[in-house]
């Protein structure tokens, strides 16, 4: 994630060597506050910048994993605030948008278990989840020549006995892949979820241009002159 560093000019902004001199523990005060500030400007820029590139499912989620770490009013040398997304589990924090580099995921969602459109949310009958049941070709007695014999027998049962129900294919069988299945109108089967790890996404840089758009020079001198009014309680 980006680093905020007080690593500025004091010559040059707003006489700030001078206040420094005078106020040493409000310069620090000033200091972690300005640097504060760059990051959670930051944090909205990155936020908007997701919500313009990518497909928004869920804005509560976007905002609760862009998160920044506040700079404390310690010796000016340590102050940091860092800014950006919190990995969670089979969540990479948009590392690969950011980068370009291959997902981590093993799993990845189709058309079908987003109820026809990508902006929709994965359904819950998708989701391989702990609290989740999904048939499986071991939960039947079946007899056959071999294992993709078997699989077929399976499949026509779910067609015929459980259609509509998600069940999971542990092995391949012709056109079908590893992953969940469900069975649709007139016994056709859709693949819900894929065992597969999705593909590279296209590059849509959300972090380093919110970074660079909060770091010039105007801004850094407009966020020292709201801190130091700030800390100084300055109208």
């Amino acid at each position: 994630m980006p680093t905020f560093k007080a690593k500025i000019d004091l010559k040059n902004l707003l006489d700030l060597q001078k206040f420094y001199k005078r106020a040493p523990r409000q310069f620090a005060r000033a200091s972690a506050g300005m640097i504060n500030n760059l990051a959670f400007q930051a944090r909205g820029e990155a936020i908007e910048n997701i919500d313009d590139q990518m497909i928004i499912r869920n804005q509560r989620f976007i905002n609760s994993r862009i998160k920044v770490q506040r700079a404390r009013s310690g010796a000016i040398s340590t102050q940091k605030a860092t800014v950006g997304s919190v990995t969670a589990d089979r969540f990479s924090g948009w590392i690969e948008q950011e980068t370009g580099q291959a997902p981590e995921m093993t799993r990845s969602f189709s058309v079908v278990s987003r109820r026809g459109q990508r902006g929709n949310k994965v359904v819950v009958a998708a989701r391989l989840r702990s609290a989740s049941t999904f048939p499986t070709v071991d939960d039947y007695n079946i007899k056959a020549k071999d294992d993709d014999h078997r699989t077929m027998i399976f499949i026509k049962i779910m067609q015929r006995d459980q259609p509509r129900k998600p069940f999971v294919l542990k092995d391949k069988y012709k056109r079908f892949g590893i992953g969940i299945y469900k069975v649709l109108k007139r016994g056709r089967i859709k693949k819900l979820q894929s065992f597969d790890a999705p593909p590279t996404p296209k590059v849509r840089r959300w972090m380093e241009p919110a970074y660079k758009s909060v770091m010039t020079k105007q801004n850094i001198r407009e966020q020292w002159a709201r801190s130091i009014r700030h800390t100084l309680r300055l109208k």
